[in-house]
């Protein structure tokens, strides 16, 4: 099993989880009747140290891939294949990830006017992906074409912050600041609006889903 990882200041790394125990050396010495435990970073190894013994053994990082950086990195999603990730953070581009390789593959330049909330791929299809984002605006995008123009565009009143495929990927759910959310049937581009959630007239009041 394999967990992508990410944090706001870019880090993108690949962990098996198999091999997620930290990498330490664990000391505990006795004196007095009082147990003292120190912990210390040790590289592709970790053991324990307990009335005089040591046993240990070598446990590998578990760290399989350190991917180029992203800016103030917000989202990160994988493939229904397992084969490639986008990432999305505080700005107005995607980036392509090739997941077994490490490699940053593409940089998908102005997919929106304000910076991107959530990026996510379909279920089934490997292919496609959606951003949401505060310009108002959710795109549904295909990585076989040129991404320049969506293939798909809903809009909302208010800026967006969340956007998520159905399990069949016949319909998108996207919410918006103030209670905003919109269902969006994408076999035949038909966007409705829940009229069951009141607005708030709060800018602070986001609705993520």
């Amino acid at each position: 099993m394999q967990l992508i990882a990410g944090s706001d200041n870019g880090s993108l790394q690949l962990y098996d989880v198999n091999h997620m125990r930290a990498s330490m050396v664990t000391a505990v010495g006795r004196r007095g009747g009082l147990s003292n435990t120190t912990r210390y970073e040790s590289a592709g190894y970790w053991g324990q140290q307990s009335g005089g013994s040591v046993s240990s053994r070598v446990n590998r990082s578990p760290t399989i891939h350190t991917y180029d950086d992203f800016e103030q990195l917000t989202s990160v999603h994988i493939n229904s294949t397992d084969d490639y990730f986008l990432a999305s953070g505080y700005a107005k581009h995607v980036g392509l990830y090739d997941l077994r390789t490490g490699t940053q593959l593409q940089i998908f330049p102005d997919l929106h006017q304000e910076h991107i909330n959530v990026v996510k791929f379909a279920h089934h299809s490997p292919y496609l992906f959606a951003t949401s984002s505060f310009d108002k605006d959710i795109k549904m995008w295909d990585i076989r074409q040129k991404v320049t123009t969506p293939i798909y565009t809903a809009h909302s009143t208010r800026g967006n912050v969340m956007v998520c495929f159905s399990h069949d990927d016949h319909y998108l759910l996207s919410s918006a600041v103030d209670n905003e959310v919109i269902f969006s049937f994408i076999k035949f581009y038909h966007c409705f609006l829940f009229q069951g959630i009141s607005a708030t007239v709060n800018n602070s009041n986001i609705c993520s889903g």
